[in-house]
């Protein structure tokens, strides 16, 4: 009776022991049990993502330790936006693309994007750009350009980016799309108060379906017509007055004409 007394004292102090040591270990500034916890779980949902391919579970977790770090985010969340990109771009096929694209659209976080803002505008040029992976990072590298050059939102430059991307015809004009969008945030870069990237976007709309949805005679219409707003100090009321002369001129056939008609008449 007094050795099963013993037995029975020691392992009872055993498990007090062991629950101390867990309790003290789990409130570690660091949580480095809890953080094993995390890890393990992400694991485990790699696995099921990756098709239960081991060593592409193990790098996506590598990954996510070192993005987490980087953006000082946590491993729940990075771990989250890289699976939902995994399963965007179409599974464990696409390991090595997951790896590499969240890495790249990752350099955009800041202060006021986190990354799910950033997989999510990714994401958008994605679809609209028929799921092509190179195209929808180029695209999301533009906007972010547009976005500081003319001084808006990321959400405002992604979505004029797709907006300009589908009147052109949608993914076989994304080459067109970006030459374009460049010369409308340059119009609107240097008059960003004056003459918004956004009311600019508006004015070109208004002449490409003028000129019978014509890329090339829009742009230089609206080269013309911005000339004209910056002498009247109104875009409105500069693109109305083209737009008739061209329509009682006879419309797109006659963009040339009209284009030297509008110089001749504001002595531009």
């Amino acid at each position: 009776m007094k050795n099963l007394l013993l037995v029975s004292l020691v392992f009872l102090s055993v498990i007090s022991a062991t629950q101390a040591f867990a309790g003290d270990h789990c409130r570690r500034q660091d949580n480095r049990c809890e953080q094993n916890f995390r890890r393990a779980d992400i694991y485990k949902e790699l696995l099921t993502a990756e098709g239960g391919d081991v060593n592409d579970a193990k790098a996506g977790l590598e990954t996510i330790d070192a993005l987490s770090r980087d953006l000082g985010s946590s491993l729940n969340t990075t771990a989250a936006n890289y699976i939902y990109i995994l399963n965007l771009l179409g599974g464990s096929y696409y390991t090595q693309t997951t790896k590499s694209t969240i890495l790249s659209i990752s350099a955009y976080v800041n202060r006021n994007y986190q990354l799910a803002d950033i997989v999510d505008y990714f994401a958008d040029i994605y679809q609209a750009e028929n799921r092509d992976v190179n195209d929808a990072r180029i695209g999301l590298e533009t906007a972010w350009i547009v976005a500081k050059t003319n001084r808006i939102s990321l959400s405002k430059a992604v979505g004029l980016h797709i907006k300009l991307l589908n009147l052109l015809g949608g993914s076989y004009y994304t080459e067109t799309t970006r030459t374009i969008y460049a010369q409308l945030a340059n119009h609107g870069r240097y008059y960003p108060e004056t003459f918004p990237i956004e009311d600019v976007y508006r004015a070109y709309v208004t002449l490409y379906e003028a000129e019978n949805r014509d890329v090339n005679d829009a742009m230089t219409d609206l080269d013309v017509v911005m000339k004209g707003a910056l002498a009247c100090g109104n875009l409105q009321e500069a693109l109305q007055e083209f737009t008739s002369i061209l329509n009682s001129l006879g419309g797109s056939y006659y963009t040339q004409t009209a284009q030297k008609t509008y110089r001749d008449i504001f002595g531009l």
